[in-house]
């Protein structure tokens, strides 16, 4: 190979390198009103102006602490969602246009405490119903809830807001 030829394949190596998405990092840690580390939160990261990202590594360690990787860098939402009860009775939290270049760390993030519900829907005939969807009405407004559907045997469990 010449040094000619091997100047041109080493360019164009280069600039399909830097077409490539760079990865971009999140970090912090998902923590209780307590300040207490919860371990198990899963992060969801979308776009909402376009194509959702790649990512990897999208939850909380035994301490609370994420690191996350996502690809391309941009302007995202990051939704916390922590495991239902009856591990935790944490409500899901939400932050809205994160700018992730680099490396962002988000610092400590509050999840909202709540309490958890419980209880069987059985219809006329005392047979349990299954997915039903249960909504609890907070100041007007209906909440936005994980895992608020009765089960095959008619039983729910979620967390809510006090209240």
């Amino acid at each position: 190979m010449t040094p000619r030829s091997s100047l041109c394949l080493s360019l164009l190596a280069a600039c399909l390198l830097a077409g490539e998405a760079t990865a971009d990092v999140l970090t912090g840690r998902v923590v209780d009103a307590l300040g207490n580390g919860v371990a198990g939160v899963n992060i969801v990261v979308d776009n909402p102006n376009g194509s959702d990202p790649t990512v990897s590594n999208g939850g909380t360690n035994a301490g609370g602490f994420f690191t996350t990787t996502i690809t391309p860098a941009g302007v995202y939402d990051i939704t916390f969602e922590p495991p239902p009860p009856p591990v935790t009775t944490h409500l899901v939290h939400e932050i809205e246009g994160v700018v992730v270049v680099a490396t962002k760390n988000l610092g400590n993030v509050a999840l909202p405490p709540g309490v958890a519900l419980s209880g069987r829907v059985l219809g006329p005939t005392g047979a349990p119903v299954a997915g039903v969807d249960l909504d609890v009405i907070a100041g007007g407004e209906n909440m936005d809830l994980r895992k608020d559907q009765t089960d095959l045997t008619g039983q729910f469990l979620f967390a809510s807001p006090s209240g």
